[in-house]
Protein backbone atom coordinates (compact mmCIF):
# COMPACT_ATOMS: atom_id res chain seq x y z
CA UNK A 1 0.00 0.00 0.00
CA UNK A 2 1.43 3.35 -1.03
CA UNK A 3 1.89 6.07 1.62
CA UNK A 4 0.96 9.61 0.90
CA UNK A 5 3.48 12.43 1.25
CA UNK A 6 2.07 13.54 4.64
CA UNK A 7 2.17 9.97 6.00
CA UNK A 8 5.79 9.54 4.93
CA UNK A 9 6.80 12.78 6.65
CA UNK A 10 5.04 11.77 9.90
CA UNK A 11 6.74 8.36 9.90
CA UNK A 12 10.14 9.96 9.40
CA UNK A 13 9.58 12.38 12.27
CA UNK A 14 8.65 9.56 14.67
CA UNK A 15 11.78 7.61 13.74
CA UNK A 16 14.01 10.65 14.39
CA UNK A 17 12.37 11.42 17.78
CA UNK A 18 12.68 7.78 18.84
CA UNK A 19 16.39 7.80 18.04
CA UNK A 20 16.99 10.99 20.00
CA UNK A 21 15.04 9.65 23.04
CA UNK A 22 17.08 6.41 23.04
CA UNK A 23 20.31 8.41 22.82
CA UNK A 24 19.43 10.71 25.75
CA UNK A 25 18.03 8.04 28.07
CA UNK A 26 20.44 5.25 27.27
CA UNK A 27 21.16 2.88 30.13
CA UNK A 28 24.41 3.25 32.04
CA UNK A 29 26.47 0.35 33.26
CA UNK A 30 28.98 2.02 35.62
CA UNK A 31 27.86 3.49 38.97
CA UNK A 32 27.66 7.25 38.99
CA UNK A 33 29.96 9.38 41.12
CA UNK A 34 28.45 11.87 43.61
CA UNK A 35 27.25 14.97 41.79
CA UNK A 36 27.51 13.35 38.36
CA UNK A 37 24.60 13.60 35.93
CA UNK A 38 23.56 10.23 34.56
CA UNK A 39 21.00 9.00 32.04
CA UNK A 40 18.49 6.30 32.88
CA UNK A 41 15.48 4.81 31.22
CA UNK A 42 12.23 6.39 32.40
CA UNK A 43 10.40 3.14 33.04
CA UNK A 44 13.37 1.85 35.08
CA UNK A 45 13.45 5.03 37.23
CA UNK A 46 9.72 4.81 37.93
CA UNK A 47 10.02 1.16 38.81
CA UNK A 48 12.58 1.92 41.53
CA UNK A 49 10.21 4.31 43.38
CA UNK A 50 8.81 2.92 46.64
CA UNK A 51 5.06 3.36 46.98
CA UNK A 52 3.53 2.96 50.49
CA UNK A 53 0.19 3.83 52.03
CA UNK A 54 -0.19 6.81 54.35
CA UNK A 55 0.16 5.92 58.03
CA UNK A 56 -0.90 8.44 60.72
CA UNK A 57 -0.03 6.36 63.77
CA UNK A 58 2.83 7.43 66.01
CA UNK A 59 1.93 11.14 66.32
CA UNK A 60 1.52 12.33 69.90
CA UNK A 61 0.80 15.98 70.61
CA UNK A 62 2.36 15.82 74.07
CA UNK A 63 5.82 15.15 72.58
CA UNK A 64 5.96 18.68 71.16
CA UNK A 65 7.15 20.62 74.23
CA UNK A 66 8.12 23.68 72.19
CA UNK A 67 4.46 24.72 72.03
CA UNK A 68 4.49 27.41 74.70
CA UNK A 69 2.15 30.28 75.57
CA UNK A 70 4.43 33.16 74.65
CA UNK A 71 1.87 35.99 74.95
CA UNK A 72 0.18 34.53 78.06
CA UNK A 73 -3.32 34.55 76.56
CA UNK A 74 -4.11 30.93 77.36
CA UNK A 75 -3.23 29.67 73.85
CA UNK A 76 0.06 27.92 73.03
CA UNK A 77 1.83 28.04 69.67
CA UNK A 78 -0.33 25.35 68.10
CA UNK A 79 -3.52 26.97 69.36
CA UNK A 80 -2.42 30.37 68.05
CA UNK A 81 -2.00 28.85 64.59
CA UNK A 82 -5.41 27.19 64.81
CA UNK A 83 -6.95 30.49 65.87
CA UNK A 84 -5.36 32.26 62.91
CA UNK A 85 -6.47 29.53 60.49
CA UNK A 86 -10.01 29.69 61.89
CA UNK A 87 -10.49 32.97 60.03
CA UNK A 88 -11.19 32.34 56.37
CA UNK A 89 -11.45 35.43 54.15
CA UNK A 90 -12.40 37.59 57.11
CA UNK A 91 -15.12 35.21 58.35
CA UNK A 92 -14.86 33.01 61.42
CA UNK A 93 -15.35 29.33 60.82
CA UNK A 94 -18.21 27.34 62.30
CA UNK A 95 -19.21 27.29 65.17
CA UNK A 96 -18.16 30.95 65.59
CA UNK A 97 -20.50 31.93 62.76
CA UNK A 98 -22.87 34.81 63.40
CA UNK A 99 -25.85 32.45 63.17
CA UNK A 100 -24.51 30.69 66.27
CA UNK A 101 -23.17 33.65 68.25
CA UNK A 102 -25.47 36.47 67.13
CA UNK A 103 -22.44 38.72 66.54
CA UNK A 104 -20.74 40.15 63.48
CA UNK A 105 -17.76 38.48 61.85
CA UNK A 106 -15.13 40.69 63.51
CA UNK A 107 -16.75 40.97 66.95
CA UNK A 108 -15.46 37.64 68.41
CA UNK A 109 -11.89 38.57 67.50
CA UNK A 110 -12.23 41.87 69.38
CA UNK A 111 -13.62 40.03 72.40
CA UNK A 112 -10.69 37.60 72.36
CA UNK A 113 -8.24 40.47 72.33
CA UNK A 114 -10.09 42.27 75.14
CA UNK A 115 -10.82 39.37 77.50
CA UNK A 116 -7.91 36.96 77.03
CA UNK A 117 -5.68 38.92 79.42
CA UNK A 118 -8.23 39.21 82.27
CA UNK A 119 -9.15 35.54 81.86
CA UNK A 120 -5.51 34.44 82.11
CA UNK A 121 -5.02 36.69 85.14
CA UNK A 122 -8.04 35.09 86.81
CA UNK A 123 -6.70 31.60 86.10
CA UNK A 124 -3.31 32.47 87.59
CA UNK A 125 -5.01 34.05 90.61
CA UNK A 126 -7.04 30.93 91.31
CA UNK A 127 -3.95 28.76 90.92
CA UNK A 128 -2.02 31.01 93.28
CA UNK A 129 -4.78 30.70 95.86
CA UNK A 130 -4.88 26.92 95.46
CA UNK A 131 -1.16 26.37 95.93
CA UNK A 132 -0.82 29.21 98.51
CA UNK A 133 2.23 30.71 96.85
CA UNK A 134 4.07 31.44 93.64
CA UNK A 135 4.40 28.84 90.93
CA UNK A 136 7.31 26.42 91.20
CA UNK A 137 7.49 25.30 87.58
CA UNK A 138 8.26 27.25 84.44
CA UNK A 139 5.50 28.83 82.39
CA UNK A 140 3.95 26.42 79.92
CA UNK A 141 4.86 23.31 81.94
CA UNK A 142 2.11 21.08 83.27
CA UNK A 143 -1.35 20.13 82.15
CA UNK A 144 -2.84 22.34 79.46
CA UNK A 145 -6.44 23.46 79.07
CA UNK A 146 -8.68 21.03 77.24
CA UNK A 147 -10.72 24.00 76.01
CA UNK A 148 -8.69 27.01 74.90
CA UNK A 149 -9.95 30.51 75.58
CA UNK A 150 -11.20 31.06 72.03
CA UNK A 151 -13.42 27.98 72.29
CA UNK A 152 -14.54 28.99 75.78
CA UNK A 153 -15.67 32.35 74.47
CA UNK A 154 -17.49 30.86 71.48
CA UNK A 155 -19.22 28.27 73.66
CA UNK A 156 -20.40 31.01 76.03
CA UNK A 157 -21.74 33.12 73.16
CA UNK A 158 -23.65 30.16 71.72
CA UNK A 159 -25.09 29.39 75.15
CA UNK A 160 -26.22 33.00 75.65
CA UNK A 161 -27.74 33.26 72.20
CA UNK A 162 -29.51 29.90 71.87
CA UNK A 163 -29.50 28.50 75.43
CA UNK A 164 -28.05 25.17 74.30
CA UNK A 165 -27.47 22.68 77.12
CA UNK A 166 -23.93 22.33 78.40
CA UNK A 167 -23.87 18.66 77.41
CA UNK A 168 -24.61 19.56 73.79
CA UNK A 169 -21.86 22.17 73.76
CA UNK A 170 -19.48 19.63 75.27
CA UNK A 171 -20.27 17.24 72.43
CA UNK A 172 -19.78 20.05 69.90
CA UNK A 173 -16.34 21.02 71.25
CA UNK A 174 -15.20 17.52 72.17
CA UNK A 175 -14.96 18.03 75.97
CA UNK A 176 -16.89 16.98 79.05
CA UNK A 177 -20.03 18.77 80.20
CA UNK A 178 -18.35 19.95 83.40
CA UNK A 179 -15.60 21.64 81.39
CA UNK A 180 -18.18 23.65 79.45
CA UNK A 181 -20.02 24.58 82.66
CA UNK A 182 -16.84 25.89 84.25
CA UNK A 183 -15.82 27.74 81.07
CA UNK A 184 -19.19 29.47 80.69
CA UNK A 185 -19.10 30.57 84.33
CA UNK A 186 -15.69 32.17 83.86
CA UNK A 187 -16.37 33.94 80.56
CA UNK A 188 -19.88 35.07 81.51
CA UNK A 189 -18.47 36.95 84.52
CA UNK A 190 -15.93 38.70 82.30
CA UNK A 191 -18.63 39.71 79.82
CA UNK A 192 -20.86 41.02 82.62
CA UNK A 193 -18.10 43.27 83.96
CA UNK A 194 -17.53 45.01 80.63
CA UNK A 195 -20.43 47.47 80.92
CA UNK A 196 -22.13 49.21 78.00
CA UNK A 197 -20.37 50.77 75.05
CA UNK A 198 -20.62 54.51 74.43
CA UNK A 199 -21.53 55.68 70.91
CA UNK A 200 -18.53 57.09 69.04
CA UNK A 201 -16.29 56.66 72.11
CA UNK A 202 -14.13 53.54 71.56
CA UNK A 203 -12.76 52.13 74.78
CA UNK A 204 -15.15 54.07 77.03
CA UNK A 205 -17.80 52.00 78.79
CA UNK A 206 -20.58 52.84 81.27
CA UNK A 207 -20.99 50.62 84.31
CA UNK A 208 -22.90 52.60 86.94
CA UNK A 209 -25.90 54.91 87.00
CA UNK A 210 -23.59 57.81 87.87
CA UNK A 211 -21.54 57.11 84.74
CA UNK A 212 -24.69 57.28 82.60
CA UNK A 213 -25.86 60.58 84.11
CA UNK A 214 -22.39 62.13 83.78
CA UNK A 215 -22.22 61.06 80.14
CA UNK A 216 -25.74 62.38 79.46
CA UNK A 217 -24.96 65.80 80.95
CA UNK A 218 -21.60 66.09 79.16
CA UNK A 219 -23.01 65.09 75.77
CA UNK A 220 -26.51 66.57 76.11
CA UNK A 221 -28.21 63.19 75.72
CA UNK A 222 -31.83 62.65 76.74
CA UNK A 223 -32.33 59.34 78.52
CA UNK A 224 -35.25 56.90 78.43
CA UNK A 225 -35.89 54.51 81.32
CA UNK A 226 -38.11 51.46 81.49
CA UNK A 227 -38.32 48.11 83.27
CA UNK A 228 -38.90 44.61 81.98
CA UNK A 229 -39.65 41.30 83.67
CA UNK A 230 -38.18 37.86 82.97
CA UNK A 231 -39.96 34.71 84.03
CA UNK A 232 -37.91 32.55 86.42
CA UNK A 233 -38.39 29.35 88.35
CA UNK A 234 -40.22 29.76 91.67
CA UNK A 235 -38.23 29.30 94.88
CA UNK A 236 -38.63 26.00 96.64
CA UNK A 237 -41.39 25.66 99.21
CA UNK A 238 -38.89 25.44 102.08
CA UNK A 239 -37.38 28.86 101.32
CA UNK A 240 -38.85 32.09 102.60
CA UNK A 241 -39.67 35.13 100.51
CA UNK A 242 -41.46 33.27 97.74
CA UNK A 243 -44.04 36.03 97.30
CA UNK A 244 -41.33 38.57 96.50
CA UNK A 245 -40.90 37.02 93.05
CA UNK A 246 -44.60 36.95 92.14
CA UNK A 247 -45.22 39.84 89.75
CA UNK A 248 -48.40 41.82 90.28
CA UNK A 249 -48.52 42.50 86.55
CA UNK A 250 -47.79 39.08 85.06
CA UNK A 251 -48.96 36.93 87.98
CA UNK A 252 -45.85 34.81 87.52
CA UNK A 253 -42.50 34.36 89.23
CA UNK A 254 -40.28 36.97 87.61
CA UNK A 255 -37.20 39.11 88.11
CA UNK A 256 -37.25 42.78 87.11
CA UNK A 257 -34.53 44.63 85.21
CA UNK A 258 -34.38 48.42 84.77
CA UNK A 259 -32.77 49.61 81.55
CA UNK A 260 -31.71 53.06 80.34
CA UNK A 261 -31.31 53.84 76.63
CA UNK A 262 -30.82 57.00 74.58
CA UNK A 263 -33.19 58.47 71.99
CA UNK A 264 -31.77 56.16 69.32
CA UNK A 265 -32.42 52.95 71.22
CA UNK A 266 -28.83 52.28 72.28
CA UNK A 267 -28.61 50.61 75.69
CA UNK A 268 -26.48 52.53 78.19
CA UNK A 269 -27.13 50.86 81.55
CA UNK A 270 -28.88 48.02 83.35
CA UNK A 271 -29.38 47.71 87.10
CA UNK A 272 -28.91 44.78 89.45
CA UNK A 273 -31.98 42.63 88.82
CA UNK A 274 -34.53 42.50 91.63
CA UNK A 275 -37.53 40.29 92.49
CA UNK A 276 -40.52 40.86 90.22
CA UNK A 277 -42.74 42.26 92.99
CA UNK A 278 -40.47 45.31 93.36
CA UNK A 279 -42.03 48.53 92.04
CA UNK A 280 -40.29 50.31 89.15
CA UNK A 281 -39.81 53.53 91.11
CA UNK A 282 -38.50 51.64 94.15
CA UNK A 283 -35.94 49.81 92.01
CA UNK A 284 -34.44 52.99 90.55
CA UNK A 285 -34.54 54.78 93.90
CA UNK A 286 -32.51 51.96 95.41
CA UNK A 287 -29.96 52.45 92.65
CA UNK A 288 -29.47 56.09 93.73
CA UNK A 289 -31.28 57.97 90.98
CA UNK A 290 -32.29 60.73 93.41
CA UNK A 291 -28.64 61.51 94.15
CA UNK A 292 -27.87 61.62 90.42
CA UNK A 293 -30.75 64.03 89.80
CA UNK A 294 -29.52 66.28 92.61
CA UNK A 295 -25.89 66.47 91.48
CA UNK A 296 -26.53 66.50 87.72
CA UNK A 297 -29.51 68.85 87.28
CA UNK A 298 -29.31 69.16 83.48
CA UNK A 299 -30.16 65.52 82.76
CA UNK A 300 -33.69 64.67 81.58
CA UNK A 301 -35.14 61.16 81.79
CA UNK A 302 -38.34 60.04 80.06
CA UNK A 303 -40.42 57.75 82.30
CA UNK A 304 -43.78 56.02 82.18
CA UNK A 305 -46.81 56.41 84.45
CA UNK A 306 -45.33 54.05 87.00
CA UNK A 307 -42.81 56.70 88.13
CA UNK A 308 -45.13 59.59 88.97
CA UNK A 309 -43.47 59.90 92.37
CA UNK A 310 -40.10 60.61 90.74
CA UNK A 311 -41.74 63.20 88.51
CA UNK A 312 -43.20 64.93 91.57
CA UNK A 313 -39.87 64.94 93.44
CA UNK A 314 -37.69 65.96 90.48
CA UNK A 315 -39.75 68.26 88.28
CA UNK A 316 -38.21 69.08 84.95
CA UNK A 317 -35.83 66.14 85.12
CA UNK A 318 -38.03 63.06 85.56
CA UNK A 319 -40.57 63.50 82.77
CA UNK A 320 -43.71 61.37 82.78
CA UNK A 321 -46.67 61.40 80.33
CA UNK A 322 -49.02 64.41 80.73
CA UNK A 323 -52.06 63.82 82.89
CA UNK A 324 -55.37 63.30 81.13
CA UNK A 325 -57.74 66.31 81.30
CA UNK A 326 -60.81 66.00 83.46
CA UNK A 327 -64.19 65.26 81.87
CA UNK A 328 -65.70 68.37 80.34
CA UNK A 329 -62.37 70.00 79.45
CA UNK A 330 -62.22 72.27 76.42
CA UNK A 331 -61.63 70.53 73.07
CA UNK A 332 -58.43 72.49 72.56
CA UNK A 333 -57.10 71.25 75.87
CA UNK A 334 -57.88 67.65 74.97
CA UNK A 335 -56.19 67.99 71.58
CA UNK A 336 -53.10 69.48 73.19
CA UNK A 337 -52.99 66.61 75.67
CA UNK A 338 -53.18 64.07 72.85
CA UNK A 339 -50.31 65.75 71.01
CA UNK A 340 -48.16 65.90 74.15
CA UNK A 341 -48.92 62.28 74.99
CA UNK A 342 -48.05 61.18 71.47
CA UNK A 343 -44.79 63.13 71.55
CA UNK A 344 -43.81 61.58 74.89
CA UNK A 345 -44.63 58.07 73.67
CA UNK A 346 -42.68 58.62 70.45
CA UNK A 347 -39.63 59.68 72.45
CA UNK A 348 -39.86 56.77 74.87
CA UNK A 349 -40.48 54.06 72.28
CA UNK A 350 -36.74 53.70 71.73
CA UNK A 351 -36.21 52.05 75.11
CA UNK A 352 -38.99 49.60 74.22
CA UNK A 353 -37.06 48.74 71.06
CA UNK A 354 -33.91 48.23 73.15
CA UNK A 355 -35.74 45.82 75.46
CA UNK A 356 -37.08 43.92 72.45
CA UNK A 357 -33.52 43.68 71.12
CA UNK A 358 -32.43 42.06 74.39
CA UNK A 359 -35.23 39.50 74.22
CA UNK A 360 -33.91 38.19 70.91
CA UNK A 361 -31.38 36.27 72.98
CA UNK A 362 -33.20 33.11 73.98
CA UNK A 363 -31.94 33.04 77.55
CA UNK A 364 -33.88 36.23 78.32
CA UNK A 365 -37.23 34.95 77.05
CA UNK A 366 -37.67 32.49 79.92
CA UNK A 367 -34.96 31.82 82.49
CA UNK A 368 -34.84 28.16 83.57
CA UNK A 369 -31.50 28.17 85.39
CA UNK A 370 -30.43 29.39 88.83
CA UNK A 371 -31.80 32.83 89.68
CA UNK A 372 -28.52 34.11 91.10
CA UNK A 373 -26.87 33.72 87.68
CA UNK A 374 -29.49 35.78 85.79
CA UNK A 375 -28.04 39.25 86.66
CA UNK A 376 -24.61 38.40 85.19
CA UNK A 377 -26.28 36.83 82.16
CA UNK A 378 -28.41 39.90 81.46
CA UNK A 379 -25.46 42.28 81.90
CA UNK A 380 -23.32 40.14 79.59
CA UNK A 381 -25.99 40.19 76.88
CA UNK A 382 -26.58 43.94 77.28
CA UNK A 383 -22.85 44.57 76.88
CA UNK A 384 -22.75 42.53 73.67
CA UNK A 385 -25.85 44.27 72.28
CA UNK A 386 -24.42 47.69 73.12
CA UNK A 387 -21.26 46.84 71.17
CA UNK A 388 -23.36 46.32 68.06
CA UNK A 389 -25.58 49.38 68.52
CA UNK A 390 -22.86 51.82 69.57
CA UNK A 391 -22.00 52.60 65.95
CA UNK A 392 -25.60 52.85 64.67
Amino acid sequence: MRLTCAARNATLALVVLGSLFALVTGAHTAPAAPGETVAVLVHEALGELLVVYEERAGYERIKFRHWIDADRDGCNTRQEVLKAEAVLHGQWAVPAHRLFTGLSRSHPACLVEELAGPWQAGVEGRRHATRSGARKRAAGVGASHQLVFVDRLVATLIHLRHDLPHAVLGLLFGVDRSTVTRAIGEVRTLLAERGCAVPDRPGLRLRTLTDVFAYAQAEGVELCLDATEIQVRPPSASHGGRRAFVSGKKKQNTMKATVIADRRGRTLWIDALRPGRTHDATAVRNEGIAVCFRHLPDVEVLLDDGCLGLSRDHRGQAITPPRKPRPGALPGRVEQWERDRHGHSSGRITVEHALADHKRWKQLTCWTHRRDVLPDTYRAIVGLVSDRTANV
